[in-house]
C-alpha cells in the first residue's frame, strides 16, 4: 500500500509540474509571436467640394447599387467633415436610405434632415437632392414597390 501511495504522490507531482510548466510556456510564447498592425487608415475629406462631388456621382451612375456603394465605402473609410459634426461615407449612405424609406416625397426626404439636425443638404439644388432621393427611394422595399406598381 505504501509503494502505491508513494507512486501516487509521485504521478500527481509530475503532473502538476507538467502543467505549470506547459501554462507558462503558452503564456510567453503569445506575448511573443503577435504584434498588433494597424491596418485601417481614414481618409478624411473636408469641404463641399467633394461632398457634392460624391452626391453627383451618386445620382448620374446609371445602375446605382446600394450594396456595392456601401461595401466599396466600408473598405474607403472615408470621413466627411461638415462644419458641427463628422459623417463616415457609410453612415451617410446610411442615412439616404433610412430618409428615402421612410419618406414619401422629396419634401419629407429634406425635413428628415432638418428633423437630425443635419444641415448638409441647404448647399444643394433642389434638382440634386430629388435625384438623390429618387435614386436612394429605388433602392428600398417602398421604392420597388412603387416601381411594380407603376409597371402594371
Amino acid at each position: 500500500m505504501k509503494a502505491f501511495l508513494s507512486r501516487l504522490i509521485k504521478i500527481a507531482a509530475l503532473t502538476i509540474l507538467s502543467l505549470v510548466s506547459v501554462s507558462v510556456t503558452a503564456q510567453t510564447s503569445n506575448r511573443n509571436k503577435f504584434k498588433i498592425i494597424q491596418l485601417d487608415t481614414i481618409s478624411v475629406t473636408s469641404g463641399q467640394q467633394d461632398f457634392n462631388k460624391f452626391i453627383l456621382n451618386t445620382i448620374h451612375s446609371g445602375s446605382f447599387n446600394y450594396r456595392k456603394v456601401l461595401k466599396k465605402a466600408k473598405s474607403e473609410n472615408e470621413l466627411y467633415k461638415f462644419k458641427r459634426f463628422n459623417l463616415s461615407k457609410v453612415e451617410l449612405l446610411k442615412q439616404f436610405k433610412k430618409a428615402a424609406r421612410k419618406s414619401d416625397s422629396v419634401e419629407e426626404f429634406v425635413s428628415y434632415f432638418h428633423e437630425q439636425d443635419f444641415n448638409f443638404l441647404e448647399h444643394l439644388e433642389d434638382y440634386v437632392i430629388a435625384g438623390l432621393y429618387n435614386t436612394m427611394r429605388k433602392t428600398t422595399f417602398n421604392g420597388l414597390l412603387d416601381a411594380w406598381q407603376s409597371y402594371y
